[in-house]
Formats: C-alpha cells, structure tokens, sequence
C-alpha cells in the first residue's frame, strides 16, 4: 500500500494504522511512526465507533507454505505442458491463491482447489487437440 505525506514523499510496502481521532477525521499512523489526519467527507464506515482502529498490514493477508504448496500443484503443467501449461498452471495457482484467502468456509477451499487445477487441465488438453488437429490439415 502507498500512503502519500505532506511534502511528497511516498512510502511504500509499510503497516498503516488508521484509528479515528475525532468525529469525521481519521488518524493514519506509518510503520516510520509519523502521524497524519485525514479528513472524511462521509460518514464512519458501518460498525465503527471513536475506537475503532483498521490495520491494512501486509504481513496480515500472507498465506502459511503449505497452503502455496496446495495453490501451486497446477503448476506442474509446466513439466509437460510447455508455455501453455505453463500460463494455465499460472492462472489456476492465482485462482486458488484467491479463494484460499476468500472467506468461504474451509470445506469449499477444498473442494474447490482440485476444480480449478483440473479445469487448467482440461483447457490444456482442449488447446493442445485443436492445435494438433490444425497442423494435421
């Protein structure tokens, strides 16, 4: 996340910390501990009060290795897939990045992870068939 500072420095990938300082003004504090006040120009957002604090730390949303190990078995489509393999194997790993970190319930993320790894293949099989079938005429 990029907080811009008085002066136009701009600090990146650091914890903010917003707490609401009085009615319609927010308080957002950077890792480098410097305070700034921004003013709202709507209302709190639902289900915060005068204590409220909002932490939009990076180190939050990261996921343990064993869940990229879950995320990433479609990746294998690189071994024998080439590049198309390769960019599908890619795409399937974002997806199940997306929905390990969605809030569906634990049974879904397992179910669906197998899915979206297995429709990669699928497309796989389907764009290697019509190309061959393309060099063939």
């Amino acid at each position: 996340m990029q907080v811009g500072e008085r002066g136009g420095n701009v600090i990146t990938r650091c914890a903010l910390v917003a707490t609401i300082a009085s009615k319609g003004s927010l308080e957002l504090r950077t890792s480098a501990a410097r305070p700034a006040t921004v003013v709202l120009l709507q209302n709190y957002p639902a289900g915060m009060s005068d204590e409220s604090t909002v932490s939009t730390d990076p180190q939050e949303s990261k996921l343990p290795a064993s869940a990229h190990l879950l995320c990433g078995w479609p990746l294998l489509l690189v071994a024998i897939g080439g590049a198309i393999g390769g960019g599908l194997g890619g795409l399937a790993y974002g997806i199940n990045v997306k929905i390990y970190k969605s809030e569906l319930p634990t049974a879904a993320k397992i179910v669906l992870n197998p899915v979206v790894g297995l429709t990669a293949i699928a497309l796989w099989l389907v764009i290697v068939t019509l190309i061959q079938a393309a060099r063939e005429k």
